[in-house]
């Protein structure tokens, strides 16, 4: 009886150190934030700023924006966690950028762990406006240097472009734009924080490509801006018979301006396509709102070379969500795929509701109301928080 009496030892807390190290470097930061309860030696392990450094990471939620409010202040970005709970892991606020003495803020881009947000009248000239990237999770930030196709005169689409395997550095992509003629591309100009220069070039996607900076859909990844775009005529680049009219495609560039490449999308009529990368290959996502039918349909693009898509997924969306997604007053929309697993998220609706849908059971589980925030862009968040060359101290 006095042997069953005794405490049993963690075995947890007996482990090696090194060990202990072994394990914890392979798990995201949330995680390690909880294993500190473990114990003493555990908790120094886990605040080592080296281990936190090299910590992978993993969709953390998504960057969006709250309904407009008359004041316009800064407090309109959100970020939504992805368990729809509970606080977020980095400020929405960017209380660090409180530096900048704008009178206006606005968030460009979310592209995997960096923001682009645009200051209102702190540059030298009163009407150019700063340019900042940032890391939130860091609070490290760096401003972009000054460029012909950032000039407020001047019609354009900013994107910028991160991978967090090489978090040492970015890429920002201006999209220069003819604004008399439907938005189309005239110039790319590419900056890179390794060379910290611009690169400027015209634009080989052929005169007809148009880009929206409110509806095309912006992906990075492969050291390649992939997004969609609209032409209104036939162009060299289309890969169909030279004789047909594509009205949506996906066109990509490189790093370096090099490879340019167009394609059509798998749906290319003027409903929306909604593109993800998810374990390293890139997706079409699309919900076609029939009159007799509501069937949500998963493109992988298998092949570069061809444009080759090929049909993965398809859903009864009624099935899933109800009969009310069909009332286009009500529709649904595809807003992101998750990079490491077969989970699509969506927009319900009716139901005011973010929903994340499992492909491989075909089960939809509830994350958060959506009524405070505006129905789109929601912009995947994983965190980063490893150091790269910024001026914010």
């Amino acid at each position: 009886m006095a042997r069953r009496s005794k405490k049993k030892k963690k075995p947890a807390v007996s482990l090696p150190d090194d060990l202990v190290m072994e394990i914890l470097v392979r798990v995201p930061y949330r995680s390690l934030c909880r294993f500190k309860c473990v114990s003493q030696s555990w908790r120094a392990i886990c605040s080592d700023p080296d281990l936190r450094k090299i910590s992978p990471e993993t969709l953390s939620g998504f960057f969006c924006h709250a309904r407009e409010e008359s004041d316009g202040r800064d407090s309109c970005v959100r970020l939504v966690n992805l368990s729809g709970k509970g606080r977020p892991l980095v400020d929405p606020e960017l209380l660090f950028l409180r530096d900048f003495t704008a009178i206006g803020r606005q968030l460009v881009d979310c592209c995997s762990s960096l923001l682009l947000c645009k200051f209102f009248e702190t540059s030298p000239h009163p009407f150019d406006p700063d340019w900042v990237v940032c890391n939130p999770a860091t609070e490290k930030w760096t401003v972009l240097p000054a460029t012909e196709g950032l000039h407020c005169s001047k019609s354009f689409t900013i994107r910028l472009g991160f991978d967090p395997a090489t978090p040492s550095r970015f890429e920002a992509f201006v999209l220069k734009q003819d604004s008399l003629i439907d938005g189309r591309i005239t110039g790319v100009e590419i900056y890179s924080s390794e060379t910290g220069q611009w690169i400027s070039m015209k634009s080989e996607w052929g005169s007809e490509t148009c880009v929206d900076d409110n509806d095309s859909q912006f992906v990075f990844f492969n050291d390649t801006l992939h997004f969609t775009t609209f032409h209104s005529a036939r162009d060299d680049f289309c890969m169909e018979d030279s004789t047909c009219e594509c009205d949506y495609s996906l066109v990509t560039l490189d790093t370096e301006g090099k490879t340019w490449r167009k394609f059509p999308l798998p749906y290319h009529d003027t409903s929306f396509c909604s593109i993800g990368q998810s374990q390293g290959c890139l997706y079409a996502m699309h919900i076609d709102h029939g009159k007799n039918q509501c069937i949500l349909s998963v493109w992988l693009l298998e092949d570069y070379a061809t444009g080759q898509w090929t049909l993965m997924h398809t859903a009864n969306v009624p099935q899933l969500f109800g009969s009310h997604c069909c009332d286009r007053a009500h529709r649904g929309d595809v807003i992101s795929i998750h990079s490491e697993c077969n989970v699509i998220f969506l927009i319900d609706g009716v139901a005011s509701m973010l929903v994340s849908y499992n492909m491989d059971d075909r089960k939809v589980h509830a994350i958060c109301s959506i009524g405070e925030y505006c129905p789109l862009p929601f912009t995947p968040y994983i965190p980063c928080f490893a150091e790269w060359p910024s001026d914010g101290k």
